[in-house]
Order: structure tokens, then C-alpha cells, then sequence
């Protein structure tokens, strides 16, 4: 299947050597206007040709948007884009047409289609999710009329971690979208460019001010769509959420959420740190702003009282599920020694409104499939490039032994543009689920029709 979401749909077409890429967002709303300034300026942050980090093509990623757009506002049709291919070196692939490459899909759309197009990986090119970009930031124009916000940066490259904190503004400023040990992560990668190889990374995404109740009970649940979404990327081989693969290491008693009323209402400080997405100020659900405080623990100014943890300026603690880091317990219930993802009442907790509120965020934002209007965390994990420069034995169409060796341009690692990737991902899936949430209940339709009726 080429198309992805339920309300929002994006269907994408095309490959890397074809004439265009291209897509179709469907069931987006009319009367938002559309900011192609900030789409091309999301597509260029994943554009090849940028860097030594990346793949030497040289694409423009130019968008040309075909329909759905009226006079710079969305008509509620179909928003359909191309991008054109403009760097193509198809000679390049010649040698493959009849081998396997090791790692690639090649093998199996092979034994799927019995044809396949061997320029660059065909279908099954990284190419494709150029239009995953733009149909992304399409869906971000969307979500900034909620105050929704997302982001990503490169958390890990092979060994090399970006340490106890998360810092999403260096993230917005480096080139390889680094949250952390910049410098490191950057030698890392040229030496496996140098052994002529390629190294994994993983990216962490946070989506910040979804609204409570996103996401269906059972069989489109938020963090099952995320998921979905993130393994759809091509190279990525694991999702974490929360706490992750940790939470099968510890006991309720860590893993829990807990609850007080002291945690309520407290809205916490972005400072500057808009970054990748482009926002100011973001509403939270109570509507006021970051970094007012709302809450009657506010006035106990003790140094690890809620209203003192001010949790989004520039950096955030965390604490990955390898042990990396560990943050500090400043809500005096949670083990310091969980070593969990993001586990103390320090790192992205956020209440949900005036009345509840939460002592941590160890289920990364959702809860029995739905947000909980915490902050929503995910990891996501990129394997090596399977695109290596050395010679690697397999195996061609007719079952021959052979040696596959390559030419051509490709990424020394793929989670450096692939952390732009699941940022548009995020944000197609928080879209979707928003315009799914509408009809949830009586009262939500109710609203919607009086006004019509007007």
C-alpha cells in the first residue's frame, strides 16, 4: 500500500530515478493557509548534497503544489505536490541489475513482483520520503493552529551518545541534527565513511502539547500508529516510547505514572527553544502559555516543588533505556536507579489541565493507547547504511554466487536525515489523530454543528 493515515491520508508515488516524486494529502481541512516558505525550508533540512555527512546527489527538492491550494489557502480538496528528480546517475546501477545488494530490499520485491528497478533501490529508495517531508510540515501548518509542536534530533551515532541531556536548539543549528556530543557523532560518521562503511544512530522525537484522548482504545491506538509510522521509514528497526524496552526491566512500582494534584496546571518553560518546528510560544491545555505557572504548588517555592522545574529551556534531562544517563528524582516517589528513558518528574512531565497531573512520564505520553497530554517521547532506531563501499558476496537472479560491488552516492548514516523523516512522520500521525478525535463524542459534534447552523 502506497497511503498512510485514516483522516488525513498522504499517498506518495514515484522513485528515485523516475522523473518526479510526488504526493497527495487528502482530507486536509480548508481555510489554513499554507506557508510554502516553511515547506521548502522543511525539505531542505532532508535534501541530499548538503554536507559530507550526507550523499553527494544534488537534488533542489524545489516542491510544486498541483492542487488543494487556492490563493495560498487550503480548498479542502486534495493537496497534491510533485518534486522533481533532477540528479539521477542511473549508469551508476548498471552493474546491479541483475544482483541482490546485501541489506537492500532488492531480494524481496524481486520475490514479490518478479520485476524491480534496480536504479538506485527503485520504489524502495530513501527518495520516497522526501514527500513524507512535505506532506509533514503540511500537517505542522495544521498543528500550529493548536499549539502543537515537534521535534527531533540525533540522540545516538553507533556508540557515540548525545549524554544526559537533550538539546534541541544545537539539534535546529548542526548539521547532522546532533542533540548533544556534536563533534563526536561527527568523527564517528567520517570514519565509517573513511572504512568505506556505514554506522547506525537513533532519534528522539518529541511531540509537545497534544491534546488528552488522541488515539483509538484498540485498534488505532496513538502509539501503535506512531510506531507503524516510524518502522515505515526505510533503515529504521526499532521504536521505543517512554520508558521503551526498559519498562521489561523494572517493577510497577517504578514504572508508574503517578498522580497528584500537586503536579496540576503546571505549564513549564520553553525559553527559545522553537527550533525545528518553527513556533514561539506554544498553548498548553489550560490555555495559557509555557512557562506561566498555574498552580497552587507554585507558591512553595521549594528548589524541587513543580513550578520550580523548569523543564523546557533550551535542554531537557533524559535518561535512554541503555543506561547512558540517568536524571535526578525530584518528585521524591521514583527510584533514581530505573534508569529508564525519560523517568523523573523533571523530564517532559506536563500536566494536562487545572486538576490532574502527573509525577513522571514513564509511558512517554499515552496511556491504554490514548495521549495523555504529557509530552509524547519516542526513540527510534536507524540501522548502518546498508549501501557500503566494500565488497560483499550474494547472490544475482539466477541463484549464481557473485561479489557486489558498489558505485554511486549514499549516506554514511541514514538516521542523520532520517531524524527530519520521523519528525514529518510525528506530525502526520498527531494530524490525523486530531481530525479522527472530532467525532469521539456527542459534544464534539454538537459544537461542530451548531456553529454551521449559524
Amino acid at each position: 500500500m502506497n497511503t498512510f493515515g485514516r483522516k488525513l491520508t498522504l499517498t506518495t508515488f514515484g522513485e528515485s530515478h523516475a522523473a518526479a516524486i510526488g504526493g497527495v494529502l487528502d482530507g486536509f481541512p480548508a481555510g489554513v493557509r499554507i506557508d510554502l516558505n516553511f515547506i521548502q525550508s522543511e525539505l531542505d533540512k532532508r535534501k541530499p548534497g548538503g554536507s559530507k555527512f550526507a550523499t553527494a546527489r544534488s537534488e533542489g527538492d524545489r516542491v510544486e503544489i498541483l492542487s488543494g491550494v487556492f490563493e495560498g489557502v487550503s480548498t479542502g480538496t486534495p493537496i497534491g505536490f510533485i518534486i522533481r528528480n533532477e540528479n539521477q546517475k542511473s549508469g551508476d546501477y548498471e552493474n546491479l541489475r541483475e544482483l541482490f545488494r546485501p541489506g537492500h530490499a532488492d531480494y524481496a520485491y524481486y520475490r514479490k513482483f518478479g520485476i524491480r528497478d534496480h536504479r538506485g533501490g527503485g520504489r524502495s529508495s530513501a527518495r520516497e520520503t522526501a514527500v513524507r517531508v512535505a506532506g509533514g510540515a503540511i500537517a505542522q501548518i495544521l498543528l500550529n493552529e493548536f499549539g502543537v509542536s515537534v521535534q527531533s534530533g540525533v540522540a545516538s551515532v553507533g556508540e557515540i551518545s548525545c549524554g544526559e541531556r537533550l538539546d534541541f536548539d544545537l539539534a535546529a543549528r548542526s548539521e547532522i541534527f546532533s542533540l548533544g556530543n556534536e563533534e563526536a557523532m561527527k568523527e564517528e560518521i567520517l570514519k565509517a565513511k573513511q572504512g568505506h562503511d556505514s554506522v547506525g544512530a537513533s532519534v528522539v522525537t518529541v511531540i509537545r502539547g497534544a491534546p488528552a484522548g488522541l488515539g483509538e482504545g484498540l485498534y488505532y491506538k496513538f502509539d501503535a500508529a506512531i510506531a507503524a509510522a516510524m518502522m515505515g521509514i526505510n533503515g529504521v528497526k526499532a521504536v521505543e516510547i517512554g520508558e521503551g524496552v526498559n519498562a521489561s526491566k523494572m517493577r510497577g512500582s517504578q514504572n508508574n505514572d503517578l498522580m497528584s494534584a500537586a503536579y496540576a496546571g503546571v505549564n513549564f518553560s520553553r525559553g527559545d527553544n522553537s527550533t525545528l518546528d518553527d513556533a514561539d510560544e506554544q498553548s498548553n491545555l489550560n490555555g495559557g502559555k509555557f512557562g506561566e505557572f498555574k498552580s497552587d504548588a507554585s507558591e512553595n517555592s521549594k528548589s524541587d516543588s513543580p513550578a520550580n522545574l523548569n523543564r523546557f529551556s533550551k535542554v531537557a534531562d533524559v535518561n535512554f533505556a541503555d543506561g547512558s544517563a540517568k536524571c535526578g528524582d525530584n518528585s521524591g516517589k521514583i527510584s533514581k536507579e530505573t534508569n529508564g528513558f525519560f523517568g523523573s518528574a523533571s523530564d517532559f512531565c506536563s500536566a494536562n489541565n487545572d486538576k490532574f497531573g502527573f509525577a513522571s512520564n514513564h509511558a512517554g505520553g499515552t496511556l491504554g493507547g490514548m495521549t495523555s497530554g504529557q509530552e509524547i517521547v519516542i526513540k527510534t532506531h536507524f540501522k548502518p547504511t546498508p549501501s557500503i563501499f566494500l565488497s560483499q558476496p550474494t547472490q544475482n537472479v539466477r541463484g549464481q554466487d557473485v561479489i557486489c560491488e558498489l558505485r554511486g552516492r549514499h549516506d554514511p548514516c541514514i538516521g542523520v536525515r532520517g531524524s527530519v523523516v520521523a519528525n514529518a512522520m510525528a506530525r502526520l500521525v498527531t494530524a490525523d489523530m486530531m481530525l479522527l478525535n472530532l467525532s469521539a463524542n456527542l459534544a464534539n459534534l454538537k459544537k461542530i454543528y451548531a456553529r454551521m447552523s449559524k
